[in-house]
């Protein structure tokens, strides 16, 4: 039967025929069956790979050679694309580099296709320095290279600003208006007003775009300083109706035999529960609900449907944050938790 172990410094993958191939965490070298060094796990290792996603073993062997860099999120990391990664570029580049490109590839849902492999070759290529000294995995080098290959026809100024913005929908949106942006930066002097800081104006630009979005405007960036005032104050004077949008418009509502969602939309909602609870949900999170970084639910119970009983962060990838009875205490009654469960499987499926 197909198994996988660690034995010391070897991932050792048995096949169903008994036999076995290995790589080794002290040379980094795949072996196959015959014994002799192999670029890739051959298919059927593959797919005994790929059943046991969890048993990650790049992830294992980052972790057992690079003890000094924090890589905690490896173990989310696709075999596919750590196998891809280390296939293509082991036999040229050191560990400290598919670190690099790993880590960027995850937090960047990059696609590794013929077009995304072909962009991280070139780059790799173009500056040797990277592939030699990339040993700060947190280091933006490398992500700075990736949008210089990326977006050949940026200006320096844009490929700064675009560095600054981590926010993935920011990013988005500035790659798409990239020449409207970067007409409206150089002739409305925005680094001038920002002191020459692109990630200063990064900030700013973020909180415009996020406002138009909340308010459903088409970013124009014309006079983006004026504009950003005065998207601020009609989006204060269209508070509750922006925050019912936001709460209603995520599929939140769910039920069943015994308990219910109640979606809250107004201050004095949000204020009634902290008072009743006794946590923070007004002061802490009813601006983040405002500002759209994530979402508030009340779960009562049927049976007395006025009366608070859980409060529960659901984030705007449809997790589920916190989920706290009053003096925010953990819940420990078994219905509850079911429920909690089965709420999590639906907001997944709808978010």
């Amino acid at each position: 039967m197909s198994e996988i172990r660690k034995e010391k410094s070897r991932f050792i993958i048995t096949l169903d025929d008994g036999k076995q191939t290995y790589f080794d965490f002290a040379d980094g070298k795949i072996y196959g069956v015959s014994g002799k060094e192999n670029i890739k796990f051959s298919n059927k290792a593959m797919q005994i790979l790929k059943s046991n996603a969890n048993k990650n073993f790049l992830a294992w062997y980052f972790n057992e050679i690079t003890h000094s860099y924090d890589i905690s999120n490896a173990k989310n990391w696709s075999v596919d694309m750590v196998e891809t990664i280390f296939s293509l570029f082991a036999n040229k580049y050191p560990c400290n580099t598919l670190i690099t490109v790993a880590y960027y590839c995850y937090n960047n849902h990059y696609i590794l296709d013929s077009k995304g492999i072909k962009a991280i070759s070139e780059t790799l290529k173009r500056n040797n320095e990277i592939a030699e000294n990339a040993h700060n995995i947190w280091d933006y080098t490398f992500s700075r290279e990736m949008d210089i290959t990326l977006f050949p026809d940026f200006s320096t100024q844009m490929l700064e600003l675009l560095r600054n913005c981590s926010a993935k929908k920011t990013r988005e949106t500035i790659i798409k208006d990239a020449k409207k942006i970067d007409f409206r930066m150089e002739h409305e002097n925005w680094l001038g007003t920002v002191n020459q800081s692109s990630l200063t104006l990064a900030g700013i630009l973020g909180r415009y775009i996020n406002l138009c979005n909340i308010l459903k405007k088409e970013p124009t960036y014309k006079n983006l300083f004026l504009q950003l005032g005065y998207l601020e104050k009609e989006k204060e004077l269209m508070q509750e109706q922006i925050i019912a949008e936001y709460q209603f418009n995520a599929p939140l509502f769910f039920e069943d035999e015994k308990f219910i969602t109640v979606i809250p939309t107004t201050a004095k909602e949000f204020q009634d529960e902290a008072d009743a609870q006794s946590n923070c949900v007004f002061r802490m999170y009813y601006p983040r609900v405002k500002n759209g970084t994530t979402h508030i639910v009340f779960i009562r119970k049927k049976s007395e449907i006025d009366t608070p009983y859980i409060t529960c962060e659901v984030d705007n990838d449809g997790q589920i944050i916190q989920y706290l009875t009053r003096f925010n205490a953990k819940v420990s009654n078994a219905d509850a938790l079911n429920f909690k469960a089965n709420y999590q499987t639906f907001l997944s499926q709808k978010f």
